[in-house]
């Protein structure tokens, strides 16, 4: 059975036991967790962690693509020592 989930985990239960093909959707900034294959067994619980990650080399704890776009390439260069909007 196959599976396309957002978020930092997906639970599966209540569902036919069997082996599950889980793959995290994209979501824009952050780098997608890898596809995983899990069995359920019967009457049992499925809980499959995904941790989405993202780029972050000046600390500023938003994913650096995102910074660029929305708040200009040169800010990514800054640090949150530096940062002149405040937005860390």
């Amino acid at each position: 059975m196959f599976r396309k989930v957002k978020g930092l985990g997906t639970i599966i239960s209540n569902a036919p036991p069997g082996q599950y093909f889980l793959e995290f959707a994209d979501v824009p900034y952050y780098q997608t967790p890898p596809a995983q294959t899990n069995t359920l067994s019967p009457g049992g619980t499925l809980f499959v962690p995904g941790a989405y990650t993202f780029t972050d080399v000046n600390f500023q704890r938003i994913p650096d693509a995102g910074d660029g776009m929305y708040f200009g390439l040169g800010h990514n260069q800054s640090t949150p020592v530096t940062d002149t909007d405040a937005m860390e």
